[in-house]
């Protein structure tokens, strides 16, 4: 699964984003079972960036999000992130984000 998950990732995104929140806590929590999987300490590689770089914006407008409903997978998701990529892969995904994409959210 790891080495297709990539491919997927521009989807993920899209089903965080959905307006539907069935959708877009089915996709958290998909998020949060793939990086808590035993196979993600190896796994640190291109394809998971790929999908952390995509994801990851829309995972943290998610945290702050009104209905709890949400928040909490949300939260766990970027728990499980902090817990297997270094923080400074992680801030710098965040950081070139373009802000556009996430005042859009």
């Amino acid at each position: 699964m790891i080495g297709f998950v990539a491919k997927y990732a521009t989807f993920l995104r899209e089903s965080v984003d959905n307006l539907r929140s069935g959708i877009c806590k089915n996709s958290l929590i998909f998020l949060n079972e793939l990086l808590s999987g035993e196979a993600m300490p190896a796994a640190q590689t291109d394809e998971l960036t790929l999908v952390l770089k995509e994801v990851m914006p829309s995972v943290l407008i998610k945290t702050n999000y009104e209905k709890v409903f949400i928040s909490k997978p949300a939260k766990e998701v970027m728990s499980q992130t902090i817990a297997k990529c270094p923080y400074t892969e992680l801030l710098r995904i965040l950081m070139n984000c373009p802000s556009n994409k996430i005042l859009a959210l």
